[in-house]
């Protein structure tokens, strides 16, 4: 009951943060743009490393929900990552030839909507993580969130050329 309700308000937290009120979100932002604050290519690569992961745990095949809460749990976790990265990378991003057209560094998306965006998916990928694989998943990746956040993108993108290798 617990986690149908949080997955509803996650759901109205997300929907609410889409829609936004016309002033507030930039005329030019499209749905391509909050596509792109997720980060769909390095989404990949987690998605495909966790699969295999799931295939090593059930010792096989392991069984199609279990792929589909942890494909969909993880890609939203990935994808608010991704999208608090934009957010705190955008004043570095306009400088870097590879970044300098992302959504957030253009104008294309605010600040605030991409923070509102990042941290709804990440809450919504705790919440079906939590109710439909389990706790330790969700809390995995809830660090592996902060970590990226927090350690990469604040710390090490910032204060050395080896960041990526750490």
């Amino acid at each position: 009951a617990f986690g149908s309700l949080s997955l509803a308000a996650s759901v109205l937290t997300v929907a609410l943060t889409l829609r936004g009120a016309s002033s507030e979100r930039p005329a030019r932002a499209s749905w391509r743009d909050y596509v792109t604050l997720t980060k769909p290519r390095i989404m990949v690569l987690l998605l495909l490393t966790a699969v295999a992961g799931a295939f090593v745990g059930a010792e096989g095949v392991p069984s199609l929900g279990v792929l589909a809460t942890l494909i969909g749990g993880l890609a939203l976790a990935c994808g608010g990552a991704s999208a608090l990265n934009h957010v705190l990378d955008r004043d570095i991003d306009v400088y870097m030839k590879r970044t300098d057209r992302r959504p957030v560094a253009t104008g294309r998306i605010s600040p605030e909507r991409g923070l509102e965006f990042g941290l709804a998916l990440s809450a919504f990928s705790f919440v079906v993580l939590a109710s439909f694989a389990n706790v330790l998943t969700a809390l995995l990746a809830v660090f592996g969130n902060l970590f990226y956040v927090i350690v990469y993108t604040r710390y090490l993108k910032r204060s050395t050329p080896q960041n990526i290798v750490i």
